[in-house]
């Protein structure tokens, strides 16, 4: 984990002078994704809804630190610009996540997999009092899930590769055939162990996505056959 955190910092501060502010990209669809959705500073009143239920969940004495607030809003913005309807997430980071997820619009649904059975038994709390109806647990494999997965197109994937030992390369590439132009993957926890840069190493050379954006702690992959496949590194 220190390994990543390190990682992260040095990364960070390379690409501020790197690319800070969403200099040096030249396709108008990245450019407007990096300045207008990742860089907004734009307050939403869903950041302070589900911030509350993180308060109120560690005066409770349950500290959820998989995401923070940062991370948290980003996911907001990515689903509120991909108009997501139908959301994949693999890994429940104890559920604050999905909330981000959904709370863009009351027809957002998203099912979310989750194979550590502690790690679902605190985010089915956090989905049955705050999930608005809009959140489907399965707790189970992410491969043999992702199969069993009754959607016809997913809008936005997300996938946390450091918290199990299932196989999200295979989940991906199943999950692949329902990728539509305007899909967005979200890669979290990037940094965190080898095996989440293993995944993205994976991702990011396969011939599917498109523009790949890397954050440092987050990864976004587009896959949108319009565009030239570039891969960028911003400063977040």
């Amino acid at each position: 984990m220190r390994t990543g955190i390190i990682q992260s910092t040095l990364c960070r501060a390379y690409r501020f002078f790197r690319h800070h502010g969403g200099y040096g990209v030249h396709s108008p669809y990245a450019y407007h994704l990096i300045t207008q959705v990742i860089g907004e500073r734009r307050g939403y009143y869903a950041y302070d809804d589900i911030e509350l239920v993180r308060k109120q969940l560690a005066q409770q004495g349950e500290w959820h630190r998989d995401l923070t607030a940062k991370e948290g809003k980003l996911l907001f913005r990515l689903a509120n610009f991909a108009g997501a309807r139908k959301v994949v997430q693999l890994g429940s980071n104890d559920g604050l996540a999905a909330l981000y997820l959904t709370y863009h619009s009351r027809e957002a649904r998203c099912v979310v997999v989750e194979p550590e059975p502690e790690r679902a038994r605190n985010a089915s709390k956090v989905y049955e009092r705050w999930g608005r109806g809009a959140i489907e647990l399965r707790e189970g494999d992410y491969i043999k899930q992702t199969a069993l997965l009754k959607i016809d197109k997913i809008d936005l994937f997300v996938v946390d590769p450091a918290n199990s030992t299932s196989d999200v390369m295979v989940a991906t590439e199943i999950a692949l055939s329902r990728f539509h132009d305007q899909t967005l993957l979200v890669v979290e926890h990037l940094r965190d162990n080898m095996r989440s840069m293993t995944y993205w190493e994976w991702l990011i050379k396969r011939s599917e996505p498109t523009v790949t954006i890397d954050l440092c702690t987050i990864g976004i992959a587009v896959f949108n056959r319009k565009l030239h496949k570039r891969n960028y590194k911003i400063y977040f």
